[in-house]
């Protein structure tokens, strides 16, 4: 192979790498295995977070205060998520809007519900109805005259409608009493896994440099 051919490969490899890692960094949720190999899939990794949210049915009926004392994903290193986080794998997803049902998010809280999992359906004349109702560990302390024992509560909610078009979804946050228990409302749990060094964009485009710059140190030396 000449020298020329040999030059224009490097290129090549280092543009198909650097496409290759893009489509990885645009990919936010990833369904994994709680117990590895299972096929079980009761996980969803953020990967704008690194937070790994559990599958809203291993809480779902349970009670907060419940889950925190029994629950063995508690055992396991799972805390509940704060607000704020849930609201973030929101927005990391897709999400533009807060207590608003709009077509614009559908998209969104289908994903979510998919791989998540959803605490009820309801069917109606034109439409279908489905949620995810989880509780969150932020409390309402801040407002006056608050309940202590109230904490966040989202809700994230898809219709169906039989004209597609007008399908809709939403996030919407409430308040519910931490000792309430109801068999259509979880508890968000995450956790956060090790870290896993992964190559950067960055460092593979040095990389590439580096390839183009031993390719040209080789053709002076030929």
């Amino acid at each position: 192979m000449n020298l020329k051919a040999l030059f224009a490969r490097n290129i090549l490899s280092c543009l198909l790498l650097l496409l290759l890692l893009s489509g990885v960094a645009n990919a936010t949720l990833l369904e994994v295995d709680y117990a590895a190999g299972s096929g079980d899939g009761l996980l969803t990794h953020d990967t704008e977070t690194g937070l790994m949210w559990l599958d809203i049915g291993e809480t779902q009926g349970q009670g907060y205060d419940n889950v925190l004392v029994n629950s063995p994903y508690i055992t396991a290193g799972f805390r509940v998520a704060t607000l704020e986080e849930v609201k973030e794998l929101w927005a990391n997803t897709g999400g533009s809007q807060l207590n608003y049902m709009n077509t614009g998010d559908f998209d969104t809280s289908k994903i979510l519900l998919d791989l998540l999992g959803s605490t009820a359906t309801n069917s109606y004349a034109s439409y279908e109805y489905t949620e995810l109702f989880g509780l969150t560990s932020t409390n309402v302390s801040s407002l006056p005259g608050s309940n202590p024992n109230l904490i966040f509560g989202v809700r994230f909610g898809k219709q169906d409608y039989i004209d597609s078009t007008l399908d809709k979804g939403s996030l919407s946050i409430q308040h519910e009493l931490k000792d309430s228990l109801h068999p259509n409302k979880s508890v968000f749990l995450v956790t956060s896994p090790a870290p896993t060094p992964t190559p950067e964009p960055a460092t593979m485009i040095l990389l590439g440099i580096g390839l183009l710059g031993l390719a040209g140190v080789n053709r002076r030396k030929k």
